[in-house]
């Protein structure tokens, strides 16, 4: 059995995605589920200002590459997206087009991932949900923030579930942000493995 619809490349088309970036958190803590056990826990504040884009080419080679070749974690979640669709045996490139600045807390590396798990999808003429792009994402990009979400979520960094869900969008807001240390860089995921008391 070959796999995905037989390989039939005919089925296939040059998937793309993209996605807004976030400018850090509006909540960034833990709460306490009702089994009395701490939970990690955000809820991002999108930024319309960057976006990510991607591209994926499937193909039958079995292989996939990424351009650029630092983007891991992108190349890693369209991996799983074609497992997730039962399509393993697919390769094919994928491309990343990022505005998002790095290390500086605007989420890139998760704005790479969401737009590379929609690519991946769109190259099979298939549509994700907006849960089943966050557990891939947050799969393979360790943590991740939750702007693969059109509304308003409390959620899970590293699991990509949702504690809470209110259902609308965040009202418009204009944020001001101002860079104060230019020179260093933001390592989100050591903020996500802090234990509150």
């Amino acid at each position: 059995m070959k796999g995905w619809l037989d390989l039939d490349a005919s089925r296939f088309q040059t998937g793309k995605g993209w996605t807004i970036a976030q400018h850090g958190e509006l909540f960034l803590g833990q709460i306490e589920d009702e089994t009395n056990q701490y939970r990690s826990c955000l809820l991002s504040l999108p930024c319309r200002a960057f976006h990510s884009k991607a591209t994926f080419r499937p193909d039958t080679s079995g292989v996939l590459q990424v351009n650029p070749s630092g983007k891991c974690r992108a190349q890693k979640v369209a991996e799983l997206t074609l497992v997730h669709l039962k399509a393993r045996d697919i390769g094919g490139e994928l491309s990343i087009e990022s505005e998002v600045p790095e290390t500086r807390g605007y989420g890139s590396s998760t704005a790479d991932c969401v737009a590379a798990a929609i690519a991946t999808a769109d190259s099979l003429r298939v549509n994700l949900t907006q849960e089943q792009l966050a557990r891939l994402v947050a799969n393979a990009d360790i943590v991740s923030g939750s702007l693969m979400f059109r509304r308003a979520v409390l959620f899970e960094p590293r699991r990509g579930g949702v504690l809470e869900d209110y259902t609308k969008q965040l009202p418009r807001l204009e944020v001001l942000g101002v860079d104060t240390a230019s020179e260093e860089q933001v390592k989100i995921r050591n903020h996500y493995l802090t234990q509150y008391t």
